[in-house]
């Protein structure tokens, strides 16, 4: 497996997929160091679908398990890691983590970037976090349509992906949250990474 960035993570697996135990709190701080630093990393959220779809795609794993921090997100990771002698995890639903990362960045007045959706739920998105979180700024794109292996579907998505590329590298933001679904976004981030 492996290892983290920050050795004080906590560190179980499941299905061979590597998921953080460590409690939020002590994760968020991880993260508020990464942020300090102006480190890249990677927080990847799998729930109990995710690690199954993981078991039979290896690039998917693979992308799993080389995130910095691996949330378990589910119920099911908890009953789960209790059957297979795994260190217990805490519960923490992505969605409800992200709001503690967009807390964080309006402390530190930080750009985030939301890619990926429907240009309606992206819309709704940055006119909640203006109206929650004023002084985060918020940009988003609902980006290209995408194949499983997390490319764009016809050519002119490509396009469209190069102006989403263009416009984060000019934004610069300090969070970009995907939502693709998976596997397509993390397949995305990994074809991508290296360009942020």
């Amino acid at each position: 497996m492996p290892q983290t960035k920050h050795k004080s993570q906590k560190i179980g697996s499941i299905l061979g997929v590597r998921l953080s135990s460590s409690p939020s709190a002590q994760l968020l701080k991880e993260i508020d160091g990464y942020l300090e630093k102006k480190q890249h990393f990677f927080i990847a959220t799998p729930n109990p679908e995710i690690l199954v779809a993981a078991n039979s795609d290896r690039k998917l794993k693979d992308i799993l398990n080389n995130a910095d921090i691996s949330l378990a997100d589910g119920v099911g990771l908890q009953i789960a890691a209790a059957f297979t002698g795994s260190p217990s995890f805490e519960r923490i639903p992505g969605r409800i983590f992200m709001e503690k990362l967009l807390a964080q960045a309006n402390e530190k007045h930080l750009k985030v970037y939301f890619l990926g959706s429907t240009p309606s739920v992206i819309k709704k998105t940055l006119d909640a976090i203006s109206k929650q979180f004023s002084n985060v700024q918020a940009f988003g794109n609902s980006g290209p349509q995408l194949n499983r292996e997390g490319k764009p579907l016809p050519k002119d998505e490509s396009a469209l992906e190069d102006t989403v590329l263009k416009e984060i590298r000019r934004v610069k933001p300090s969070l970009l949250f995907l939502a693709f679904g998976c596997p397509k976004q993390e397949k995305w981030y990994d074809l991508h990474k290296d360009e942020f």
